[in-house]
Formats: C-alpha cells, sequence, structure tokens
C-alpha cells in the first residue's frame, strides 16, 4: 500500500521498509559471519532493486531476506551457523 493514492511511497512506510532491510542486513551478517557486512548489503541491495516499482510493499522485505540468503548460500558456499527468523515491525 502506498499510503497516498499517486502511487508513491510515503515517507513514513519508505523509512520503514528501510528499517527492516537494515535488520535483514545485520540478521544475514550475523547468520553469515564469514561475510563481511559490505557484502551482505550489496547483495540486499540487488534483491531490493527487483521489487522496485512493486505496489505491493508488505512483503518486500521478507522476499528480499529470503533472495538474499539463497544467493548467500549459493553463490558464496557458505553455511549459516544458526537460523532465527527475522521479525519485522510495521
Amino acid at each position: 500500500m502506498t499510503g497516498d493514492g499517486s502511487g508513491r511511497m510515503t515517507n513514513q512506510r519508505a523509512r520503514a521498509e528501510r528499517a527492516a532491510l537494515d535488520r535483514v542486513v545485520v540478521s544475514l551478517a550475523a547468520e553469515f559471519p564469514g561475510v563481511a557486512m559490505p557484502v551482505v548489503e550489496r547483495i540486499v541491495d540487488r534483491h531490493y532493486l527487483e521489487f522496485y516499482g512493486a505496489p505491493v510493499r508488505a512483503y518486500v522485505p521478507v522476499m528480499v531476506e529470503r533472495g538474499a540468503r539463497s544467493d548467500l548460500r549459493a553463490r558464496l558456499g557458505v553455511r549459516p551457523q544458526h537460523w532465527v527468523p527475522t521479525v519485522f515491525a510495521s
């Protein structure tokens, strides 16, 4: 939901989404300690760009986290030490 009827995200919604993505980065960095934080950030940002302009935003952070986690596992060949699902505040 964009909030203002124009198809643009409101500032509050954009800040909440960015905060959720920041939590995704922190969570994945803890899950994959052998991967540098800037690398995790780039992977998360790349997956986030896949959802640019998506009209439904509620699940974007969850989908970004799943994609980034899958990418970290497959492309970097690392295994997580543990997995704890990230909880997003709305």
